[in-house]
């Protein structure tokens, strides 16, 4: 009598299982973008001017910020030259991650993009606690989140009235008030 699980479909992975399959594939690829991407997009505290790269892709934690957060796999791949454009990254030397780190850097982002697909960062409603939400109501909680009137909680929200990202926030942008969050 053949076995029940042996000619079962394979059931797809929950949002649990992509979430910690994309974790996984930052931590292996985590050390590249020390070494390559850091230096330009990782915030600076204390200082007035960040590095310009920090608004685009902001390295301050994982999940990612800034306000391309969302973009960042194809963004990545076609900066690196993955799509076969010419890379542009990093800026002081295209073209330099190649070989096993560029593998990591694209498992990462493959992992990401499985994640995305599957509604797993879970900002398909209001943009509450995923990458890019951009409910045009509310964009709370997104990394990237962009609603006028809250931008609140998510990295890279751009309140343009307040620039604070309430509690779980990094990165206000308004030149008057440029509160962080905590």
């Amino acid at each position: 009598e053949p076995d029940a699980d042996a000619t079962a479909p394979a059931s797809e992975p929950t949002s649990d299982e992509l979430l910690a399959a994309e974790r996984a594939a930052y931590e292996r690829a985590a050390p590249v973008f020390a070494e390559h991407c850091a230096h330009c997009h990782t915030p600076r505290p204390g200082r007035a001017k960040q590095p310009k790269g920090v608004a685009h892709f902001s390295m301050g934690g994982y999940p990612f910020g800034g306000h391309h957060a969302g973009e960042l796999p194809a963004t990545i791949r076609k900066v690196l030259g993955a799509t076969g454009d010419e890379p542009t990254m990093p800026k002081d030397d295209p073209g330099a991650v190649r070989g096993d780190e560029l593998a990591a850097i694209l498992a990462w982002a493959d992992a990401f993009d499985r994640a995305e697909a599957a509604g797993a960062h879970g900002h398909a409603a209001a943009g509450e606690h995923g990458h890019g939400g951009h409910d045009p109501d509310h964009g709370h909680g997104g990394h990237g989140g962009r609603d006028p009137d809250h931008g609140d909680h998510g990295h890279g929200g751009h309140d343009p009235d307040r620039g604070e990202h309430g509690e779980h926030g990094h990165g206000g942008r308004d030149p008057d008030h440029g509160e962080h969050g905590r």
